[in-house]
C-alpha cells in the first residue's frame, strides 16, 4: 500500500500536466489518457487488499454508471425506423439519403465519433474515483499534495511564459492577453485549477503537520496556510477570470474551515488574519491603481462585448430542436451552427454553451438532466454522510470541508463555463468525491467487499 500512495499521485500529476487541452489540443488529451490508463493498470495489478463498506462499494458502482450510461446507450446503433423518429434527424436522414444510407442502422448521436471522445474523457476521473476511494485517509494526503503541487507548477511556469516572456511552448499555453494559462488552454479553467490547487495544499501541508512532532503551533500552522493562500490568490488574480476571481472568497472560506475545525483560538485567529489581509490587499490596490495590468483586468468587469447572453439564447432554441432525447454527447459544437441567428452569428468559433447544465440538456435532454440530478444528490448524500459521521479525526473533517469547497467550486463555474469538460479539473471533481468517503479498511476476512490483486 505504500507504492500505491505514490501511484495515485503520479497519476495526478500526470492528469493535471496533461489534462487541460480540451478540444483545441486533442493530441495532448489522448496523451493524457494514455498514460493515465497505464498508470490505472499498474494500480489494478498492484490489488489493494481491503475492503469497503458495502454502502460505498454500491455508492461507487451506481456513481460509474450514472456518468457511462449515456455515452454508451447513444453509441448502440439504432435500426432505421427508431432513430428516424428521434427529433432533430430530418438534416442527418435527409443527407444520407443523397448517398443512399438513409435506412442504415445509425446510433442515437449525431456525432459518435465526438461521443466517442467524451466517454474516453470520463475514464481518467471515474479511476480517480477508485483509486483515493480505495486508500486510508492519511494517504489521501499524497494525491492532494500532488495536485498541489501540479497547480502550483501550472501557475510558476505560466507567469514565466506569460510576464518573463521564457519560451516553454510545448510544456504551457499563452495568452496574447497577458492572461495566465498554466497547463490549462482555458483561463477559467486555470483559475479553478489554482482554487482547488491552493485548498489541496492547505489540506496537505495542515494533514502532514499534524502528524509531525516537531512544530504543532497554531499560529505556525495559520502563517504557512495564510502564505499558501496568498500565493495562489495571486495566480487566480492573474488569470483574468472574472468567475474565478468571484470565486476566490469562497475557496478562502473552504481553507478557513479546514484550518479552524470549530476551535475558538483558531477562529479568532482567523478574524485577526482576514482583517491583515483586507488591510494588505487595500493597500496593494491603491499602489496598483494605476498600473496597465490591474486596469485592464477591472476593464474585463465591465461586461463589454458579453456573448454569454446570445450564446445561451442561442443553445436554447438548438435545446428544443432536439429534446427530449438530446443530439448526443459531444455534439454540440455540430448542432449550434444549426439553430445560431443570423443576426447572432459571431465570427469567432464557439465549442461550448459555456453553461455545462445547458449544454447537457442540448446533449443528453432529460436522461441526461435526470443522471446529473442523481450525482448531485448522491454527491449531496456524502456529504452530509461525512460531516456527520461520528468519531472522525481532524483529517477527516478537513477532507470534507475540502470535498465540499472543491466541488462547490467547479459546480458554480460550471454555470458559466464548462470546467466538467477537461480531464484535469474533471479528475479533481472525482477526487473531491472521493474524499467524502469512509476510509477504506484492511481486509477482515470473509463476508468483506473486496479489491484483491487479481495476480496473487
Amino acid at each position: 500500500m505504500v507504492a500505491q500512495r505514490y501511484l495515485v499521485a503520479a497519476y495526478a500529476l500526470w492528469i493535471v500536466v496533461l489534462g487541460g487541452g480540451g478540444l483545441a489540443y486533442p493530441g495532448r488529451e489522448m496523451i493524457a489518457e494514455f498514460g493515465a490508463a497505464i498508470l490505472f493498470a499498474v494500480w489494478w495489478f498492484e490489488g489493494p487488499r481491503g475492503r469497503f463498506d458495502p454502502k460505498v462499494r454500491r455508492n461507487l458502482m451506481i456513481l460509474v454508471a450514472l456518468v457511462l450510461v449515456l455515452p454508451i446507450v447513444q453509441l448502440v446503433p439504432l435500426p432505421p425506423a427508431v432513430w428516424h423518429a428521434l427529433p432533430g434527424r430530418e438534416i442527418e436522414r435527409a443527407t444520407l439519403a443523397l448517398i443512399g444510407r438513409e435506412n442504415s442502422w445509425r446510433p442515437m448521436s449525431m456525432t459518435p465519433d465526438r461521443s466517442l471522445a467524451l466517454l474516453l474523457s470520463m475514464l481518467p476521473p471515474l479511476a480517480m474515483l477508485l483509486m483515493v476511494s480505495s486508500m486510508s485517509v492519511k494517504d489521501r494526503m499524497w494525491p492532494a499534495l500532488a495536485f498541489a503541487v501540479a497547480s502550483l507548477g501550472s501557475m510558476l511556469l505560466g507567469l514565466l511564459a506569460t510576464v518573463g516572456k521564457v519560451p516553454l511552448p510545448h510544456v504551457v499555453y499563452t495568452s496574447p492577453n497577458l492572461e495566465l494559462l498554466g497547463f490549462v488552454i482555458s483561463k477559467n479553467v486555470h483559475a479553478d485549477m489554482l482554487l482547488i490547487g491552493m485548498l489541496a495544499a492547505v489540506y496537505a501541508f495542515n494533514a502532514s503537520h499534524n502528524r509531525n512532532a516537531r512544530a504543532r503551533s497554531a499560529s505556525y500552522q495559520l502563517l504557512v496556510s495564510g502564505l499558501i493562500c496568498a500565493a495562489f490568490s495571486v495566480g487566480v488574480v492573474l488569470t483574468k477570470s472574472r468567475m474565478g476571481i468571484m470565486l476566490l472568497p469562497l475557496a478562502l472560506v473552504g481553507a478557513a474551515a479546514m484550518l479552524g475545525s470549530g476551535n475558538r483560538i483558531w477562529t479568532k485567529s482567523l478574524w485577526f488574519g482576514a482583517a491583515g489581509l483586507a488591510l494588505v490587499a487595500g493597500t496593494m490596490a491603491l499602489v496598483a491603481s494605476n498600473n496597465v495590468l490591474v486596469v485592464t483586468l477591472l476593464e474585463r468587469f465591465h461586461f463589454k462585448d458579453e456573448m454569454r447572453a446570445t450564446i445561451w439564447a442561442d443553445s436554447y432554441e438548438v435545446m428544443k430542436v432536439y429534446w427530449p432525447y438530446g443530439a448526443g454527447m459531444g455534439s454540440f459544437m455540430s448542432v449550434f451552427p444549426m439553430g445560431e441567428r443570423l443576426e447572432a452569428i459571431q465570427p469567432l468559433w464557439i465549442p461550448r454553451a459555456h453553461n455545462d447544465y445547458l449544454e447537457l440538456a442540448i446533449e443528453a435532454g432529460i436522461p441526461g438532466l435526470v443522471c446529473l440530478a442523481a450525482i448531485l444528490v448522491m454527491v449531496g448524500g456524502f456529504a452530509v454522510a461525512a460531516l456527520r459521521r461520528r468519531g472522525q479525526d481532524r483529517d477527516q473533517r478537513r477532507a470534507a470541508y475540502f470535498a465540499l469547497t472543491a466541488f462547490a467550486i467547479l459546480a458554480l463555474h460550471s454555470l458559466v463555463d464548462y470546467p466538467f469538460r477537461y480531464i484535469a479539473t474533471a479528475t479533481m471533481a472525482a477526487f473531491a468525491v472521493a474524499m467524502l468517503m469512509p476510509e477504506f479498511k484492511p481486509d477482515e476476512g470473509a463476508g468483506a467487499d473486496t479489491i484483491r490483486n487479481p495476480t496473487r
